[in-house]
């Protein structure tokens, strides 16, 4: 047998790239400060690409182009200003920088001598001949514009070639990682607050996620949109009864059915606890009360029947309500009116009651606490949280949900969590349940350093309690952490596939859907829960 080719050793050129580009690389993984590692590395690759001018411009915005010096080497201020403006500025071609935001390729201009008829096409490179290579940095999920890298150089021996393109584009991807982590991005913070601006504006405020792969969430996900949320659009809908431990999520549940409801998303959802409710104060804040009906009456109050029409009521802590609440509820369930007190009339009313507790309401039923016929009015369409103690495998994707939460409501970016932070998070028992984790995740990002990463010894600093657990069993945590990668890889598939189909039907969400053999309201969940949009 012959010997098996060898491949051809790279040309010096490219070896002393690469080795300079892994320094710059390194850079970028091992800083503690992140802009600081940006700006660096960035220095080093322009270095390492003998650049006479280099640019790294942040896309603010693509229609119309609006473009933020990060670094800039070999340029004054001035010229940086004018660059930004789009104006001609020599060794700077703006329509090659436009170019390669709208294409999404890299750009190359071997000798802009040899390229004077496209004047039109190269803009500032003329007088003396110029070098250029720009490519651009871009969301490794979205594929969206986030950055530019910019080199300009003579031409000649040590001008750009086609050798080099692949050496730039490797970076560009590592900086298109960097981008997402380093750097706080305040084009999208102001477009969440849009959505929530517009989303109040409509009165539905922030979309509500069951998170977690389990089995038991994938059964309580299809109870709710097979089950509960036809039973919402009835014209004398049934109290909906959600029973769970302390921290499990039943208000989550209660938002939930109001905002995918589809008749009462539009309207009002009001929320009462009712262990704050006393014998006097029930009735006024249940149904109301006109203007000096008691001492310190001094204006009408509809109460919070009226006020939820055609929406949600939500009575949390439904098993603290005193004996006279629970009467005149039963009154309510009966007659599906109100009288506020001091009035001599009945209005109407038209709501959704969702009531939920952590008691036991049929011991408190044979305690003689809580009446025994409304506590069967309650319970015929009942809802049963699990502890998260007993649905381990959902910890993994609460976790990655409610630390990008925490990220985003602190407007702080960090590295995520190490191995070893994570093993440990993973083998705690969670006795208060996805409150307890999701505070946990905002005190670990609150006293994280922006762009560090979340270790094990942060979690014994700031969250000791988490520490002093007994470790669940190993196997199963080792299969937990096999399942958590393979979710977390199915995941990023389901959004790809997502975003190719609905960019076959131009983001006509309906017929996308028809395509997929799914109904268009499916779809949209599915969107929420991946957070896209068009133009994601």
């Amino acid at each position: 047998m012959g010997n098996a080719p060898q491949p051809e050793p790279l040309p010096e050129r490219s070896q002393d790239l690469l080795r300079a580009l892994t320094s710059a690389l390194e850079i970028l993984g091992s800083a503690r400060d992140a802009t600081a590692a940006l700006t660096e590395s960035f220095a080093h690759a322009a270095r390492a690409f003998g650049a006479e001018k280099a640019l790294l411009l942040r896309v603010r915005g693509a229609e119309p182009l609006e473009l933020e010096s990060v670094r800039a080497s070999g340029l004054t201020f001035d010229e940086v200003k004018a660059c930004l403006s789009g104006l001609p500025v020599p060794g700077v071609s703006a329509s090659r920088i436009r170019r390669a935001v709208e294409t999404g390729e890299p750009q190359l201009v071997e000798n802009s001598q040899f390229e004077g008829r496209h004047a039109s096409e190269t803009g500032s490179l003329t007088g003396r001949p110029h070098s250029v290579l720009c490519a651009p940095v871009t969301d490794p999920w979205t594929h969206a514009p986030l950055a530019l890298v910019y080199f300009q150089t003579r031409p000649g021996p040590a001008g750009y070639t086609q050798a080099d393109l692949p050496f730039l584009q490797g970076y560009a991807i590592a900086l298109g990682h960097a981008f997402g982590l380093f750097l706080t991005s305040e084009q999208r913070y102001r477009e969440l607050e849009e959505d929530w601006k517009r989303l109040q504006k409509e009165g539905r405020g922030q979309a509500p996620e069951i998170i977690g792969d389990s089995e038991e969430m994938g059964r309580l996900r299809a109870e709710l949109n097979e089950t509960y949320l036809p039973a919402t659009a009835a014209r004398r809908p049934r109290p909906i009864l959600v029973l769970g431990d302390t921290g499990t999520g039943k208000d989550l549940v209660a938002r939930y059915l109001h905002y995918y409801s589809p008749s009462r998303s539009r309207a009002a959802f009001v929320e009462c606890n009712c262990a704050g409710l006393t014998g006097e104060l029930v009735q006024t804040t249940l149904f109301g009360h006109v203007k000096g009906a008691f001492t310190g009456a001094v204006d009408q109050a509809p109460g919070l029947l009226r006020a939820a029409d055609k929406g949600t009521l939500f009575l949390d802590e439904i098993g603290e309500l005193p004996p006279t609440g629970q009467e005149l509820l039963l009154k309510v369930l009966d007659h599906w009116t109100v009288r506020p007190v001091g009035d001599t009339r009945s209005f109407p009313v038209d709501v959704q009651l969702v009531c939920a507790t952590n008691r036991d309401l049929a011991g408190a039923v044979r305690a003689g606490r809580f009446r025994h016929d409304l506590y069967q009015r309650l319970k015929a369409l009942t809802v049963r949280l699990t502890p998260l103690a007993e649905r381990t495998g959902d910890v993994r994707p609460l976790l990655s949900h409610y630390l990008a939460e925490a990220e985003k409501d602190l407007k702080k970016r960090t590295r995520g969590l190490t191995p070893s932070a994570l093993k440990v998070l993973l083998a705690y028992g969670w006795p208060g349940n996805v409150r307890e984790l999701s505070g946990v995740c905002w005190a670990l990002v609150t006293h994280c350093r922006p762009g560090a990463e979340i270790d094990r010894a942060d979690i014994e600093r700031h969250c000791p309690e988490v520490m002093g657990a007994p470790a669940r069993d190993g196997a199963r945590l080792a299969e937990e952490e096999v399942a958590g990668a393979f979710r977390d890889a199915r995941a990023r598939f389901e959004r790809e596939y997502f975003v190719q189909r609905l960019e076959l039907h131009h983001w006509n969400v309906p017929e996308a859907a028809r395509s997929m053999g799914l109904s268009a309201a499916t779809l949209y969940r599915y969107l929420q829960r991946h957070g896209l949009r068009q133009g994601s």
